[in-house]
This record gives C-alpha cells, structure tokens and sequence, in this order.
C-alpha cells in the first residue's frame, strides 16, 4: 500500500493519507491550520475498502507486467 493524498471535505485542502494505516483505523488531519478536520473509515466500511484497495493493487501489478 502507499501514500495517497485526497481533499479535504470541509476546505478542499490536500490530505496524505497513508492507505494501510486508513484501513487499519488511523485518522489524518488536514495540514490547514485553519481547518483541522480528521478524516477516518467507519468500522463497517474497513473490510470493504481494504478488498478494494488489494484488487486495485493487483490490478496495478497486472498491468506492469505486461508492459
């Protein structure tokens, strides 16, 4: 998994996240100092988001070796 970076929903600011750290139940906060929203999965949505996340990996290592 790598680090991946998304808006944040109250500022739009760019958040870096790190995906495995996402699933396994960190928050991130947004870097604007005037904003300080946190950013996290629901527990229901951990096993969905992981599985995602590990066919998109593969997907992606699928696709390097036909190159």
């Amino acid at each position: 998994m790598s680090g991946s970076d998304i808006p944040c929903p109250d500022c739009g600011t760019m958040i870096p996240i790190d995906t495995r750290l996402l699933i396994e139940g960190m928050q991130f906060q947004c870097p604007n100092p005037k904003c300080g929203a946190e950013i996290a999965l629901s527990r229901p949505s951990v096993g969905t988001t992981e599985d995602t996340i590990k066919k998109f990996e593969q997907l992606k290592a699928d696709l390097m070796g036909k190159e």
